[in-house]
């Protein structure tokens, strides 16, 4: 249902359902290069750090949309971005995807969410908002800018979660620029009202990307 209400070109398309006989099936836009995790991981030797931006601005500017409408996803992360042609990248699975009222989600404590990827106040109160997005968002850049790797290397999900409640975050990866990793590192302050938006995200990456031109000077 919430897939239907959505009309944004960073966000892949519903098609239909087809509910009359079970499999249920949904039919959605085609993406051609299949989820950004596995290409991450099968072309990162490829990508540049400007096409790594190139992915990050597109994903903002979907969750911008979702921001304004007060959508959840609940679940960002790079095995839920479809790549298709040209390397345009979309927003999918909204599976765990709902509608905030007040701003905030209580959530069943019986649901299953991606332990890494979660905001600490998603974690631990099952309380989240769009700004528990941004979070996740914040882990995606990481996942990004080291081509597809497991966020929290060498840490299972409970001591990752833990180490955050004490408040580790992860460390700048190499070759990670330092503006890169500011925007990142913005994402996971432990107040959730000190996290950007993804307006500011967006505007962020997109002053970033400007920047980043041979021919830009500063005025």
């Amino acid at each position: 249902k919430i897939m239907k209400d959505l009309n944004d070109k960073n966000i892949v398309r519903l098609y239909g359902v087809c509910t009359k006989e079970e499999p249920i099936f949904i039919v959605t836009e085609y993406m051609t290069n299949g989820c950004l995790l596995n290409y991450l991981r099968k072309h990162g030797k490829t990508l540049k750090s400007s096409n790594l931006v190139d992915f990050a601005i597109p994903i903002a500017k979907g969750m911008w949309y979702l921001e304004q409408r007060q959508f959840v996803h609940c679940d960002l992360a790079a095995r839920n971005i479809l790549v298709g042609e040209q390397n345009t990248v979309k927003i999918a699975d909204f599976g765990l995807a709902r509608v905030v009222q007040d701003g905030r989600l209580l959530v069943d404590r019986e649901s299953q969410f991606p332990i890494k990827w979660m905001a600490p106040e998603a974690a631990t109160k099952k309380e989240y908002t769009t700004k528990s997005d941004v979070w996740s968002y914040g882990i995606l850049l990481y996942e990004l800018i080291t081509r597809g790797s497991n966020p929290y290397p060498d840490m299972n999900n409970n001591k990752a979660l833990q180490a955050v409640l004490n408040g580790y975050r992860m460390p700048q990866p190499p070759d990670c620029p330092d503006s890169y990793y500011c925007i990142m590192s913005s994402c996971w302050q432990e107040n959730p009202d000190n996290r950007p938006t993804f307006e500011n995200l967006y505007n962020r990456f997109d002053d970033y990307e400007i920047q980043a031109e041979p021919n830009y000077r500063e005025t």
